[in-house]
């Protein structure tokens, strides 16, 4: 008898699988609802066992508790890798080739990113206008850094062609930078800023080939200082007393 409820033709197994699938998706659900009907115990589950043998049952439902588990692990590969290759190319180490005036005026230009948190971590109070000027401050830099995009494009030597896709990505921080500023609140506004900076260095360092490896390490030297200050005051914002 084992033989034959293993032996299943194609249609039946079809119908099985989808019983499975059925069944995975109510059981969260199930608990405390008793089915009357046969059909419906076999799908949800409380007369499945009956219908097929348990080894059967167990390899199957292995299959559909561990999809997931594997996509989740596959993504988080992937993202591992992604990051990885972000500081491989932009190599921090070469950052002392930067020419010494973007360096100095770059890491100066921190300055209005880093002060709000500071200031509101030693006083423990909420400053929403230091915030407000952070936010502002992130929309101008997010701004600033599409139009070197842009100016890139201009050199009839650049290897930075100025196409479709060139121009787009030129424009689209400054548009993102705006409407971060019409949200209705900081948080908010810090969300939408955080997300534009880190996709534009995403896009100045593993998408763009002609940037020199030194300006890389300092778009993302930069970058990470302007969004840990905007998490930083945005995590404060939340936590911290209103002054």
């Amino acid at each position: 008898r084992r033989h034959t409820v293993i032996d299943f033709d194609s249609q039946f197994d079809a119908r099985l699988n989808k019983m499975l699938l059925i069944r995975s998706l109510v059981s969260p659900f199930g608990k405390g609802v008793k089915c009357t009907k046969p059909s419906l115990q076999i799908m949800c589950g409380t007369q499945f066992c009956k219908v097929l043998p348990p080894q059967v049952t167990q390899i199957h439902s292995h299959e559909f508790h561990t999809s997931n588990h594997c996509a989740d692990k596959q993504y988080g590969r992937l993202v591992k890798n992604e990051v990885q290759a972000l500081f491989r190319e932009a190599n921090l180490s070469k950052i002392h080739e930067t020419p010494k005036p973007m360096l100095v005026y770059g890491i100066a230009g921190l300055t209005p990113f880093v002060v709000p948190p500071l200031y509101m971590l030693l006083t423990g109070y909420y400053e929403p206008f230091l915030m407000m000027s952070q936010n502002m401050y992130g929309a101008t830099i997010l701004a600033f850094i599409g139009g070197i995009r842009w100016g890139a494009t201009l050199p009839q030597s650049s290897a930075l062609e100025p196409n479709n896709i060139n121009i787009f990505t030129s424009i689209v921080p400054s548009i993102i930078a705006w409407v971060s500023l019409l949200l209705p609140c900081y948080p908010l506004t810090s969300i939408s800023l955080i997300a534009g900076l880190g996709a534009s260095c995403y896009i100045d360092i593993r998408k763009t080939a002609n940037y020199p490896t030194s300006f890389k390490a300092l778009r993302l030297l930069l970058s990470l200082g302007a969004i840990t200050s905007l998490t930083m005051s945005m995590g404060l914002s939340l936590i911290l007393e209103k002054f």
